[in-house]
């Protein structure tokens, strides 16, 4: 019987530990997301109780102003009711209100009000088209620009499709849940100062092409002193160009001294 308990003990010990709840349901959350330690972990369980206890927070007044609405005007439970059901929003309304009564006439107690919220309907509903005809021609030409850039860069396909899906996912999906990492930081700095970077490589470049010219013709000097000058002696260097990637070290030079 001892030497059974203890085997049981042994068993049990030797088990994996058991993955929190908490941890399965945040990686189920947001598979995307990693944790630098257990303080990151608890630090993003926070965030994101703080985050669904507003939101239900706010649920909870907005359904106690709706239930404050729908007790003093019962006809919006039935529009709602039919609303849900499929019914057309007009149709819905028009079951429990005839036109005179949504229409004000000039004189009336709410007529001020009934203008002034037919003129913002209106000019909001002018402003929404207006946005969707922008936004519009906004993709066109964005989808035509973008073709020019990849052309220009000379993109295969795979580049194409690894550079939106970077766009996409790391850039756009962040910014527009309002994150807005390191990695990012450095891409849009990286960019902001390409312009700067590429003139210091280039100066650079020429100083020390510069450089090499000079050194060269001391050598040359050094090497002909003496010697019987059957010509001139000239010596014509050409300048050498900047590597390909002494702009991508200038970047990460400046990257490092910033971050």
């Amino acid at each position: 019987m001892m030497d059974e308990n203890k085997k049981g003990v042994g068993v049990e010990a030797t088990q994996s530990p058991r993955i929190s709840r908490i941890r399965e349901y945040m990686t189920a959350k947001f598979p995307d997301r990693t944790y630098a330690d257990d303080e990151d972990f608890d630090n993003a369980v926070l965030e994101h109780l703080k985050t669904s206890d507003a939101k239900i927070a706010g649920n909870d007044a907005a359904n106690k102003t709706i239930m404050e609405v729908i007790a003093a005007y019962p006809e919006f439970a039935e529009i709602i009711e039919d609303v849900a059901e499929g019914v057309p929003v007009r149709v819905a309304i028009a079951r429990q209100f005839s036109p005179d009564e949504l229409t004000v006439r000039d004189g009336e107690e709410d007529f001020d009000a009934y203008r002034k919220a037919a003129e913002d309907r209106s000019k909001r509903l002018a402003e929404i088209n207006e946005r969707i005809h922008t936004r519009e021609k906004n993709i066109a030409q964005s989808k035509t620009d973008v073709d020019a850039f990849f052309n220009e860069m000379q993109m295969t396909d795979q580049e194409r499709t690894a550079f939106v899906d970077w766009v996409d996912n790391e850039v756009l999906a962040n910014l527009m849940d309002g994150r807005v990492n390191r990695e990012i930081l450095i891409k849009l700095y990286q960019g902001w100062k390409f312009d700067e970077a590429v003139a210091e490589a280039r100066n650079a470049g020429e100083v020390e092409g510069r450089n090499q010219q000079i050194e060269q013709k001391r050598a040359h000097a050094t090497k002909t002193d003496g010697l019987a000058s059957g010509g001139s002696g000239a010596v014509t260097v050409q300048p050498q160009k900047p590597s390909s990637d002494f702009i991508d070290e200038v970047l990460t030079r400046k990257s490092r001294r910033k971050f």
